[in-house]
């Protein structure tokens, strides 16, 4: 049987963390659990949800983690998974590790893509929101178009909320890596790169090439 493995992708707004994602699904069978795509999906039916990822920001912690909680719980525990924007905070981080050992499974590694605040500003400028499948996307509209998939420019991806969000990353997220790198489990990729380059030193630095 293959190993079970689950990763945490950190990384700021733009970073691409969706494109290595799916990237990384194509070479291995992993299963996604995303706060993005679950928040959006409530947004359609819940005005307040609506409201805080037009604004840019976070929602509450409890609320984030009963998500998360109830979508790990679901998923066969012979998959390996992927959790992407969760946790934010080194609180998150503890109560994720309760959640998984909960489901018997634990972090394998933390990867952080590091892009330069200024590459995040331009890329989020020329985003969209791009639905394949059952999974929504955050691409340029030539990526979308390319994977067959149906785009629209995101709500939360005009300059304030750009900025708000990048300011909050900083702020909420980045004591993350020492946590991690504490625990041993923090593997950083340089971002800034052409996607082809970062998926190829993912792929060396996860063994999976």
């Amino acid at each position: 049987m293959a190993k079970v493995e689950n990763f945490i992708f950190i990384g700021a707004p733009g970073s691409g963390k969706d494109t290595q994602i799916e990237g990384l699904c194509a070479k291995k069978n992993f299963k996604v659990v995303s706060t993005g795509d679950i928040a959006r999906k409530k947004g359609e039916t819940d005005p307040k949800i609506s409201e805080i990822l037009k604004r840019g920001g976070f929602i509450s912690d409890d609320l984030v983690e009963e998500w998360i909680k109830e979508a790990i719980s679901k998923i066969n525990p012979g998959k390996s998974l992927i959790i992407d924007g969760f946790p934010r905070s080194i609180s998150q981080a503890k109560k994720l590790e309760e959640i998984l050992i909960k489901n018997n499974r634990e972090i394998t590694k933390a990867i952080f893509l590091e892009v330069p605040n200024e590459k995040l500003v331009s890329r989020l400028s020329k985003r969209y929101s791009c639905k394949v499948g059952d999974r929504i996307l955050s691409l340029t509209e030539e990526e979308c178009i390319k994977l067959g998939g149906i785009s629209e420019k995101r709500e939360d991806d005009n300059l304030e909320a750009i900025q708000t969000r990048i300011k909050l990353f900083h702020k909420k997220t980045e004591p993350l890596l020492a946590y991690f790198e504490k625990e041993g489990k923090l593997l950083k990729v340089n971002g800034d790169q052409t996607i082809e380059q970062v998926e190829n030193e993912l792929l060396s630095k996860l063994n999976l090439v």
